[in-house]
């Protein structure tokens, strides 16, 4: 009487277990994965525009130290053999960030084209993956009907664990597909990497600037150009600071991986010691 009452016991806690521990992948992982990968690219496919749109503000903020030397520059230089100089490359920072939105335009040029196909591509894999899922919960189900008695225990878990197979090879397909994040590489590199790339060029431009600021000094017999160059770079160097955006979304891609891995690591201890006690 114990043993067939221990048999039936397994038997449901088998099935409960199976049944659950695919429930927990799918809203904990599989879900998961996928909806951050749709909403990853829905939000870069949003900023690439809001991103050139913001370039220019950013880049004149970069200069913003050398549009204030010039004007005093001016007023400096004004009425002695320096004034040309000063008039002549007065046009200089504006030409400079002109010429990295172009290259910036450029450089991002394929990122919502490659967008656009991650989308298609994501909506594929999800239907797919929904298909597989729907399939396995069935599986179970028949799986639970075709062997209800406790003589059949054997053949119920064979046809379980047969399922299981099935839908674990669909998470390992999804995971490998989007534990990358292919919608925030395009943008890392398209984007965020092009438009990093436009203000290292403008602040080495910001730095040519004030030594041809200096150069035109040294037109003027009344300024000491020596003093004025070390006035500029101390200037310079204390205010020009460039956020670096990679490193910013490195940092949280890194810290939300270490939560998900630990949440993962805890699921697989909890259901590894109820495979072994079943």
């Amino acid at each position: 009487m114990l043993t067939c009452c221990s048999a039936e016991v397994n038997r449901e806690e088998y099935l409960y277990w199976r049944r659950d521990e695919i429930c927990a992948y799918h809203q904990y992982f599989s879900r998961r994965l996928l909806e951050g990968e749709r909403l990853t690219n829905e939000k870069a496919t949003s900023a690439v525009p809001i991103l050139l749109d913001g370039l220019s503000s950013s880049l004149q903020s970069i200069v913003q130290y050398q549009r204030q030397e010039l004007e005093t520059a001016q007023l400096m230089m004004e009425g002695s053999s320096a004034q040309g100089c000063v008039q002549g490359i007065s046009d200089f920072l504006n030409n400079a960030i002109d010429e990295e939105i172009s290259k910036f335009v450029d450089c991002s040029a394929d990122a919502l084209p490659q967008l656009k196909r991650l989308a298609t591509s994501w909506n594929k894999t999800n239907a797919e993956y929904m298909s597989v899922y729907n399939r396995v919960m069935s599986g179970i189900d028949q799986c639970n009907r075709t062997y209800p008695n406790r003589d059949s225990l054997g053949r119920l878990k064979n046809c379980l664990d047969s399922w299981n197979k099935t839908y674990f090879a669909a998470v390992s397909y999804i995971t490998n597909r989007y534990i990358s994040r292919p919608s925030m590489s395009v943008f890392e590199v398209l984007c965020v990497g092009c438009a990093e790339s436009a203000a290292v060029e403008v602040i080495n431009k910001g730095w040519k600037f004030l030594n041809m600021l200096v150069q035109c000094a040294r037109l003027s017999d009344n300024i000491d150009a020596e003093m004025y160059a070390l006035e500029l770079q101390n200037g310079y160097s204390s205010y020009s600071v460039m956020i670096d955006l990679r490193s910013q979304i490195m940092d949280a891609r890194s810290n939300y991986d270490d939560m998900v891995c630990q949440i993962e690591g805890q699921m697989k201890t909890y259901y590894a010691l109820q495979k072994d006690a079943l």
